[in-house]
């Protein structure tokens, strides 16, 4: 059992919080190893190269700011720990990390972790450095918010599992492209990141003695595309992966496939215990425009019992674009050029694409425009200018455009017929989903198009089109069953 006299802050208010020790030392917020893998160096004693993927971004302000170099101030928290528990104390902690911080970074699109390939037989000791690493972090990350640490929080030079609050799991990160202009989806394996600490304080605490007393909380780490989600007092959300004890030595990374500011909620909301719907309610009031997006879009569906409106979605979602929300821009855009919610107006939708691109580089706000120049809308038809913004967004791949781009090239719109090129488009994007791509890949299986006839790729395809409402690919499925 663990000595509870170490684990107060309180007690140890005056010097390091993990022995009582002198304060000599700064933690940091991330290892040395990984802001040094932010700053790759031509050659050894060469400068650090400028890297745009290193920045501070601000939950409260919206803004990222960019970090000079691996040994900036903005990469440690203030001196809470001595030098020993920062060194030679917490050797072991370092170690266990490092392993799995690498192989994080070594495998970014892994769905499952082999604790014995990352950490060697003996790994459920090293899960229990791993932890202990964690929690010295996250002492020094509760204790520079202004906060003391819980009573029952452990200290990680004599942490053990049997003796913790605390719980781990990994997921799959969010997509951080939507927070700012200069990040990208495929740069998301490039980042480090840590999220806001959500607690619950003791009201009578606050009241009588003016201390933040916390009652639980929890708190993520991002590295690459990959979330560390950290629950004191609290089990964890399902939804961002089980367990991370070693009961066994494969660990399965759910993908929950959230965005970033749903990712904050799935995480807020187990403490706070509040509704979606309210949370972004609370939301409204910080000046970020996402908050009157996912209202906007809950709105327009009609989900979570309210009622559909495409009018008031329409204007939550020019709300939202007006404070450069690139999703809103686009969903405006739309909106604009189907007359849903609003009047028909070609400029606006133009303009709003525009705006999309020149801040955000958004590639499906390219593809909205090519299917302006493809169609005459508000512009003169031009089936090279419409090709070119196709090309821009499927490259990326956005399904909509591999499927227009596909339908150009099976009926050689704008450049020569070619089919087998339109079934390697098709074949993107219905495997994205897309159930136009899907009907029309079905099709040229049916027809011998593409290559082969294959009624079983055929119904296969045609299927998957009529599970979502596709007509066409439902009466072509029952001509199927009918000829068969």
């Amino acid at each position: 059992m663990m000595n509870n006299n170490i684990f107060f802050a309180t007690i140890h208010k005056n010097g390091c919080w993990m022995c009582g020790g002198e304060l000599t030392s700064r933690e940091h917020k991330y290892k040395q190893t990984e802001a040094r893998w932010l700053y790759p160096q031509k050659d050894k004693g060469q400068p650090y190269k400028n890297n745009e993927r290193a920045f501070y971004f601000s939950f409260d302000t919206g803004e990222a700011d960019p970090i000079p170099g691996p040994k900036s101030d903005l990469f440690k928290y203030p001196s809470l720990i001595c030098q020993a528990c920062n060194n030679a104390r917490s050797q072991a902690m370092d170690m266990a990390y490092d392993k799995f911080s690498v192989w994080c970074r070594n495998n970014p699109d892994a769905l499952c972790i082999d604790l014995i390939n990352v950490c060697g037989i003996d790994y459920i000791k090293e899960i229990q450095y791993f932890y202990a690493y964690i929690l010295k972090v996250l002492g020094c990350e509760i204790l520079s918010s202004g906060a003391p640490l819980p009573e029952s929080f452990p200290n990680p030079l004599s942490f053990t599992f049997d003796s913790s609050h605390v719980f781990i799991s990994i997921c799959k990160a969010a997509d951080i492209s939507i927070i700012h202009p200069n990040l990208t989806k495929e740069m998301t394996r490039c980042l480090l990141g840590k999220g806001r600490l959500f607690t619950n304080i003791s009201e009578s605490d606050l009241a009588q003695l003016g201390i933040k007393s916390i009652i639980d909380f929890v708190w993520y780490r991002q590295i690459g595309n990959f979330q560390i989600n950290i629950w004191y007092n609290i089990a964890p959300n399902p939804l961002l992966g089980i367990h991370f004890n070693g009961s066994s030595n494969i660990y399965n990374i759910l993908d929950p496939g959230l965005d970033f500011y749903d990712i904050d909620y799935a995480m807020c909301s187990s403490i706070y215990k509040t509704t979606y719907i309210e949370w972004l309610q609370q939301k409204v009031g910080d000046g970020h425009g996402f908050p009157f997006y996912k209202l906007g879009k809950r709105i327009f569906s009609g989900t979570d019992d309210l009622d559909k409106n495409p009018e008031i979605a329409a204007h939550l979602y020019k709300i939202a674009a007006e404070r450069g929300y690139v999703r809103a821009q686009y969903d405006l855009a739309w909106m604009h050029i189907n007359g849903i919610g609003v009047e028909q107006n070609y400029d606006e939708a133009m303009k709003w694409c525009k705006e999309a691109i020149e801040v955000w580089h958004y590639p499906a706000a390219h593809y909205l425009i090519g299917f302006m120049y493809e169609n005459g809308l508000g512009v003169t038809k031009d089936y090279d200018e419409a090709l070119r913004r196709y090309q821009i967004a499927a490259s990326s791949g956005f399904s909509p455009a591999q499927f227009s781009l596909g339908c150009m090239h099976l009926n050689a719109i704008g450049v020569e017929k070619n089919i087998m090129k339109a079934l390697h488009l098709f074949e993107l994007s219905a495997s994205q989903g897309h159930p136009n791509a899907q009907n029309n890949l079905a099709c040229m299986y049916a027809s011998g198009k593409a290559g082969i006839q294959d009624y079983e790729k055929a119904r296969y395809w045609w299927e998957l089109s009529a599970n979502q409402g596709h007509n066409s690919a439902q009466q072509n499925l029952q001509l199927l069953e009918r000829i068969n």
